[in-house]
């Protein structure tokens, strides 16, 4: 049966008909006309009644209360008596109100409109606007039919209008991150970053709210795709540049050059906001540094040995160009205990010089060198010894010393030409030498006519005038006539 409704703390007491004491109305009451009074809601008895016909349990209902109207202090109470009349009570001078059934109608709809709010957020927006458009407008002056609307309902429409804002509020943010970006790659990467996470966090909405028509525009996502597209192949320029760096060894050399090259190209190829994100960009400089230090080195290196091998070939040229009046591989005799320096040179490079002259046997002779000769000086006894003759630059002369009892003798004098032909006032060294160059003799030079060549003690002529002269050389017995034309 009915019994207490629990008004702001205090309660409404329903007596009997003869007011004696409290009681519930029970079943007992049914279609039994009653007097009902209730106590107001500050304690203090009340002024009126209602006249009701209980008909069943639920005929009588308390629907809700309201803040004070009319600055009375007082609350409104709601009352909706069902099939019976029902009058009015004033409780503290403001008074209940009964709910009509144009009222009941009216929240029904709203109730009726919330509850068939699905809790999914933008994709209801309309309903949900609409829901909240019909609720706001159950108040009106100071009648307030909101509180007819249970408060699961109220809940309800609060979390669906709460999950609306919060929608709207990710595509607002997704729009503003979309407005950011500009398709100008890695430069606005975490723009990108951003303007996606916008996206996916629309898709985490309270439903997907990409597929919501009209939410993301088409442009949008071609805007973003494109925006990403660029990042990622940006990115995938920067990590081939990176990992042709990573590829260089440690310490490249001259070899590796065509390597640390292609990848400072493609390093260059890069935009400077791409080659911001190159990070082992040091190894890239550090390996062009090697590279350089070992082409120095290389190049180094060639020009020494270009300059040894330079070297080496002057010195061969040297050597091969170096001579003596004595022919490698020859024989000369020397008398026991006698000396010769008519061993002289012959030919030498220019800036080369006798260094050294060695026998291969000192007790059969020694070999010395004085400037230009060398000095033959033989033992007490007689047999044969190799002697070499180097040059400073490697050439080198071996002949055979025979040493014998017997006194040297001259068996010849020779020249290089027989015949010579001279400009007048020139200067020829007629080259003679005894054969054999170790004789005791000594050569003597003699001009037939000193008007057209003169002869010095050294064999040198000089050209005077015009004409046809014999020049004659004599060594002990033995003598060379040499014919000097000379010409104008």
């Amino acid at each position: 049966g009915l019994s207490y409704w629990d008004l702001d703390g205090s309660e409404f007491v329903f007596y009997d008909k003869s007011f004696n004491s409290g009681v519930r109305l029970d079943e007992g009451y049914i279609d039994e006309e009653v007097r009902i009074y209730g106590e107001s809601l500050t304690g203090i008895p009340t002024w009126g009644s209602l006249k009701v016909r209980v008909h069943s349990h639920d005929d009588l209902h308390l629907v809700s209360a309201v803040e004070p109207v009319n600055g009375t202090g007082a609350r409104v109470a709601y009352w909706r008596c069902d099939y019976v009349e029902c009058g009015r009570h004033y409780a503290d001078k403001a008074g209940t109100k009964e709910v009509s059934d144009q009222d009941l109608a009216a929240a029904n709809s709203v109730w009726n409109s919330i509850d068939a709010l699905a809790g999914i957020g933008l994709a209801e927006k309309a309903a949900v606007d609409s829901a909240g458009r019909a609720y706001d407008a159950l108040q009106t002056g100071d009648a307030d039919l909101r509180i007819l609307i249970p408060e699961a309902a109220k809940n309800k429409l609060a979390a669906a209008r709460k999950a609306v804002r919060d929608d709207e509020a990710l595509v607002n943010a997704f729009n503003n991150a979309i407005r950011q970006v500009h398709g100008t790659g890695v430069a606005e990467e975490q723009q990108v970053v951003e303007a996606q996470a916008a996206f996916e966090a629309l898709k985490n909405g309270t439903t997907d709210q990409t597929k919501i028509p009209g939410v993301v525009t088409q442009e949008a996502m071609n805007k973003l795709t494109a925006a990403v597209n660029k990042v990622r192949e940006e990115k995938n320029q920067i990590a081939e540049v990176m990992n042709k760096i990573n590829a260089l060894p440690a310490n490249p050399g001259v070899a590796d050059e065509a390597a640390v090259n292609a990848a400072r190209t493609a390093y260059n190829a890069l935009t400077p906001d791409q080659q911001r994100l190159v990070t082992n960009l040091s190894k890239l400089t550090g390996a062009e540094s090697s590279v350089l230090s070992a082409k120095a080195a290389a190049q180094a290196a060639a020009d020494e040995a270009a300059a040894k091998a330079e070297a080496e070939a002057a010195k061969a040229a040297a050597a091969a160009q170096f001579s003596l009046n004595v022919a490698n591989g020859s024989s000369v005799p020397l008398q026991v205990k006698k000396s010769s320096k008519n061993v002289m040179v012959e030919e030498i490079a220019d800036g080369d010089s006798l260094a050294s002259a060695t026998s291969a046997n000192a007790n059969i002779v020694k070999a010395s060198v004085s400037g230009s000769r060398v000095v033959l000086k033989a033992g007490k006894k007689t047999g044969k010894a190799a002697v070499t003759v180097t040059s400073a630059m490697g050439g080198t002369v071996t002949f055979t010393v025979k040493v014998q009892k017997g006194k040297v003798t001259t068996k010849g004098v020779k020249v290089p030409k027989a015949k010579i032909t001279m400009k007048k006032g020139e200067k020829l060294d007629l080259k003679a030498r005894l054969n054999p160059i170790t004789s005791p003799d000594k050569l003597k030079f003699s001009t037939a006519s000193k008007k057209i060549a003169a002869v010095s003690g050294k064999g040198i002529v000089t050209a005077k005038g015009v004409g046809k002269v014999k020049i004659t050389i004599k060594a002990g017995s033995k003598k060379k006539v040499v014919t000097v034309t000379v010409t104008n």
